[in-house]
């Protein structure tokens, strides 16, 4: 496995070098993903890497009170979890985080890298989407920003053209009277990536009705996959076991998994509505220390 190696230290450079490779260079930055996709088969092997973790500008992660949250691409996952200022408004990326791979694997692998790898399974994503984070995306025509549901258009593909490098993600602040969470199921409890990942989001009104629900899930479709029909019956609605038990249930019929060695497509199916049904009543207990 040979391939050119090139240190950006801007984001014009790395643009300019990007451009320059065409479909011959490739993008890295923990490696954590890429390089063992390279070394499995998963990804051709580029003739050059350009690597963009020496860009301060993609290190950052700020929290700021009333403008959210913004992740820059080359944020790694054990930055997160150190974060105290993210657990405190946005605990399902601290969740999620916190359960990708190994310490010094989430040392090392960035936020971006997770994104841009589109797994089905990435652990980050149902969170991300949950939290309605919106993708900043810079090329040559210039920047854009999507929704990050719509950033993602199957396995191992994304809206990235060619040249194009994913920055950061904006997240909204939270608003009082909201929670979140994230649950996922693996065979093992650390080293090994989700049969079944699912986050929850939620904003009640005064009354302590729903007013807001996003339900995202992960390893059952070949995308992130909202279960827009649980989060539609939920508005409106007051917290009970059983009303969490039919969204649980609405949830499951989204979801078209495979079966695989770690688990049959039905098995995906009723873990589907276990995990929304903890997710939403995790993410609602929390919304009501909000208030």
């Amino acid at each position: 496995m040979k391939f050119a190696y090139y240190k950006a230290k801007s984001l014009p450079e790395a643009m300019t070098m990007l451009e320059e490779l065409g479909d011959k260079g490739k993008i890295v930055a923990g490696g954590t993903d890429l390089l063992i996709g390279i070394q499995h088969g998963k990804y051709a092997a580029p003739e050059a890497l350009v690597d963009i973790s020496f860009i301060d500008d993609l290190n950052r992660l700020n929290v700021q009170n009333g403008d959210g949250l913004a992740i820059g691409a080359t944020v790694t996952h054990g930055a997160i979890c150190r974060a105290l200022n993210v657990l405190e408004k946005y605990p399902a990326l601290v969740e999620a985080s916190s359960q990708l791979g190994s310490p010094q694997v989430r040392n090392l692998a960035t936020v971006g890298g997770n994104i841009c790898n589109a797994a089905p399974s990435a652990e980050t994503a149902p969170a991300l989407v949950a939290l309605k984070s919106m993708a900043r995306i810079v090329g040559p025509s210039g920047e854009r920003q999507i929704e990050l549901k719509d950033f993602f258009l199957g396995p191992s593909r994304t809206d990235l053209k060619q040249s194009e490098i994913l920055v950061g993600l904006n997240i909204n602040e939270p608003p009082q009277g909201s929670g979140n969470a994230y649950f996922r199921l693996s065979p093992r409890n650390a080293l090994d990536i989700a049969i079944v990942n699912v986050a929850a989001y939620v904003k009640l009104n005064k009354d302590y009705t729903f007013e807001d629900v996003c339900i995202c899930m992960g390893a059952v479709a070949p995308t992130p996959l909202r279960a827009t029909s649980a989060e539609k019956a939920l508005v409106g609605e007051t917290f009970s076991e059983k009303l969490m038990r039919e969204a649980g249930q609405l949830a499951k019929t989204h979801a078209v998994p495979i079966t695989d060695v770690r688990a049959s497509a039905e098995y995906r199916r009723e873990m589907v509505a276990v995990l929304t049904e903890k997710a939403l009543a995790k993410a609602y207990e929390r919304a009501k220390l909000n208030m």
